[in-house]
């Protein structure tokens, strides 16, 4: 399983790494906005990109990325905070909060190569 998935399944009480993969993959594949006005699609460099990403994304031993975590914000309606190896935090947060103002925060460390719960 990928560090990622296991990752944001440490801060999900009713989702397993798997599950949340699939949770991901499904919404991916519904070719969602995921930056400004551009659809996933187009992010991957066309719309024919689409599929072959997201079978290779089911795929258990590959690595999750921005657009996963990207995502899992828009689903979830969280803000995820990750710190990188210069210690900077990246903030990913939802397009729209569909139900409140203060949505949960969560934190990951990324050291460039792996990504760990931060609790």
């Amino acid at each position: 399983m990928s560090c990622l998935f296991d990752s944001l399944s440490k801060h999900s009480k009713s989702h397993t790494s798997l599950q949340i993969r699939n949770i991901i993959c499904n919404y991916l594949q519904t070719d969602p906005i995921l930056i400004g006005e551009d659809c996933f699609s187009k992010l991957l460099g066309g719309p024919e990109k689409l599929m072959p990403y997201i079978r290779t994304m089911r795929n258990t031993n590959t690595w999750g990325s921005a657009y996963e975590i990207r995502a899992f914000c828009e689903i979830f309606q969280v803000v995820i905070l990750v710190k990188t190896p210069e210690k900077r935090w990246i903030e990913f947060r939802p397009s729209r909060l569909k139900h409140t103002t203060h949505p949960k925060k969560i934190k990951l460390d990324w050291n460039g190569c792996h990504y760990e719960p931060i609790l």
